[in-house]
């Protein structure tokens, strides 16, 4: 192929945006399964749909992974907090099992 023939200037922006769209593509695939994932930008893989509605929450205690749900944080920010027990909350240990309970995470978001 003889270049000579072809100006610079448009092979230039020809691979800009070429590459563009490439980029582009593979953001709008990774946003598709992440979606099909049910997975969130920035949040780890969680079954929101496993979670109740706090207000028809029956039970007294809650897993870490249902606390940090409805507190908006992460699972790991509750281990944390119960670790160095330097938290807004404080877990109960049910055989090695952190249970948190409901009627402070309701009191710490009515706050």
């Amino acid at each position: 192929m003889n270049l000579s023939k072809w100006n610079t200037e448009e092979l230039s922006t020809t691979f800009d945006r070429t590459h563009a769209d490439q980029i582009a593509s593979a953001a709008i695939r990774t946003r598709e399964k992440a979606a099909d994932a049910g997975e969130h930008e920035g949040v780890s893989p969680i079954n929101f749909s496993r979670f109740t509605v706090l207000e028809m929450e029956g039970r007294t205690h809650v897993d870490t992974a249902t606390a940090a749900y409805h507190l908006g944080r992460k699972p790991q920010t509750l281990r944390v907090w119960a670790t160095y027990e330097n938290g807004p909350i404080r877990p109960i240990r049910v055989y090695g099992r952190l249970a948190w309970p409901v009627a402070e995470i309701r009191r710490i978001l009515s706050a």
